[in-house]
């Protein structure tokens, strides 16, 4: 786009209106994407912006694009209802001499890559209403009409989104009124374009493609849109059987025409006489009256139509099965992720252990065969285990070094150790082989300090280490869990030593030890 200052000329095929309130950020959107066209094609426009008592700064704003848009900015400081602000813009719209004359919304953004056909196909038609539909896949971009009755029965309401509609501002009569239509209702402007429109027996275009998709509800902006969109809209049409100097409206198009307003209504139907429900700012009362009054038994025909049309059952339909579909991948988004859960922890596991055992087997001279889990503690040296060692998490080796003694720690083949086991000493602890010991099993050879009175007096961190011997397990022999071995004991082999019982002297072979203290109960 160059950046020179583009002329603004008369005699243009197009004025585009664009009617603003407080719109800041629509309006430089707007600018932005108007901004993307060519000289050649905004030569052949004018743009208005009709800034209606704008407070967000709107009219900084536009200053940004001067030079890049040929646009005229028009402020109006009075603050008007919304039927009068579209008229103080319509007026300022007339003032030009576009051939065609589009009111838009500053909400509704341009379709930039449909103007070059549009403003073709709108200098090239002289006469006749006719349906412009500017997309690819279409064979032919407008198609005409001989007259108003066959053009509103083939369009029915398309007509009534007031972005569009384009009308030829030369054949627009000057004897409408815009009081006599809805005036104080809220928004007339589509009954009141539509009546200027249709009164010329032209000037209507309806192109769809050429906005920006958009999610602005005017049902819900319209102050009473009942009164609007039933009283006003059907008055327009009536207005041409009145009238013999207008072409006149068959009976047959008005009845389509109230169908198509019936179903247009029909949320708001629904709510006041199905519902009983009231609405915002408007008196329902007095919408009921008007519905029933202007369109008769046509709303109930329209809940019937609507409660076995195949669109309802479809939305049904479609709403049950993206139900169904949801439930079916949440189960499986559940059961992915509980898989990959469970294969990412257990590859986590096979690796921290993994690496475990490896550090273990830096520390302590151990057989082939053996695996140890985390998180694992070993203090001290002198500690030899045999083949086929296996320990479970919490496992904690102390060899204690004390001046007197070269701690020993010896641990035969095929020894199972579960979760917390304590294994210290500060002389010799000697395991067999096939050993089994179990959770929270504690095995020493020392005790802090005498239990004489003269050691008593001494604080316990300060009392010295004693041992009352080695600790001796032979082989088979099973240690159940929470069971305590102190100094000075031998388990003879094959013995068993019941879960949280003390041995604190010797255990004959082939013998069960429970209790505390561990008492003895010989098998041979």
């Amino acid at each position: 786009m160059p950046s020179q200052q583009l002329t603004f000329n008369y005699g243009k095929v197009l004025t585009l209106c664009i009617n603003a309130r407080n719109n800041v950020l629509q309006v430089k959107q707007q600018l932005q994407k108007l901004a993307l066209l060519g000289k050649a094609l905004l030569e052949r426009m004018e743009i208005i912006i009709v800034d209606h008592d704008s407070t967000d700064g709107t009219s900084s704003a536009v200053k940004l694009f001067e030079g890049r848009v040929p646009f005229r900015y028009v402020s109006n400081t009075k603050n008007l209802s919304q039927d009068n602000s579209l008229t103080f813009a319509l007026n300022e719209a007339l003032a030009t001499r576009g051939k065609y004359i589009w009111m838009l919304d500053a909400r509704c953004l341009v379709r930039v890559e449909n103007f070059e056909g549009l403003l073709l196909a709108l200098d090239s038609q002289e006469g006749g209403l006719f349906y412009l539909a500017q997309a690819n896949s279409w064979r032919k971009q407008f198609v005409s009409y001989v007259d108003v009755d066959d053009f509103l029965q083939t369009v029915a309401l398309g007509i009534i989104d007031l972005n569009r509609c384009l009308f030829r501002s030369d054949l627009i009569t000057r004897d409408y009124d815009h009081r006599e239509f809805g005036a104080g209702t809220g928004i007339p402007a589509v009954p009141l374009l539509l009546y200027i429109s249709l009164a010329a027996k032209q000037n209507i275009v309806f192109n769809p493609q050429t906005l920006e998709p958009y999610d602005i509800d005017f049902r819900e902006e319209q102050k009473d849109p009942v009164r609007t969109y039933a009283k006003n809209l059907i008055t327009i049409y009536e207005a041409y059987d009145d009238d013999h100097r207008r072409a006149s409206i068959s009976p047959a198009t008005v009845m389509k025409i109230k169908s198509s307003v019936s179903d247009y209504l029909l949320p708001l139907v629904l709510r006041l006489f199905i519902l009983r429900r009231g609405i915002k700012e408007v008196n329902a009362k007095v919408s009921r009256q008007i519905v029933k009054q202007t369109l008769g038994w046509r709303p109930t025909v329209s809940v019937l139509k609507w409660c076995v049309s195949g669109r309802l059952w479809g939305r049904v339909v479609r709403f049950i099965w993206r139900i169904i579909l949801k439930t079916i991948l949440l189960i499986m988004a559940g059961i992915t992720l509980l898989i990959c859960n469970t294969l990412v922890t257990r590859a986590w596991r096979y690796f921290r252990n993994s690496l475990t055992t490896y550090r273990f087997r830096y520390w302590v001279k151990v057989g082939k065969g053996s695996r140890v889990e985390a998180p694992l503690i070993v203090e001290g040296r002198h500690i030899r285990i045999g083949a086929n060692f296996k320990a479970c998490p919490g496992l904690h080796l102390q060899s204690i070094s004390t001046g007197n003694y070269t701690p020993k720690i010896r641990i035969g083949d095929n020894v199972a150790l579960e979760r917390n086991v304590r294994i210290a000493a500060i002389k010799e602890i000697k395991i067999g082989s096939n050993v089994q010991i179990g959770a929270n099993v504690l095995i020493t050879d020392f005790q802090h300090g005498k239990t004489d009175a003269e050691s008593l007096r001494i604080l316990p961190s300060d009392r010295h280490m004693v041992t009352h011997g080695a600790v001796v397990v032979e082989d088979n022999v099973l240690i159940g869990p929470g069971a305590t071995i102190l100094g000075g004991v031998t388990i003879g082999k094959g013995s068993v030593i019941a879960a949280s019982a003390v041995v604190t002297r010797s255990i004959p072979a082939y013998s069960v030890a429970k209790g505390v203290p561990a008492r003895v109960k010989q098998m041979f």
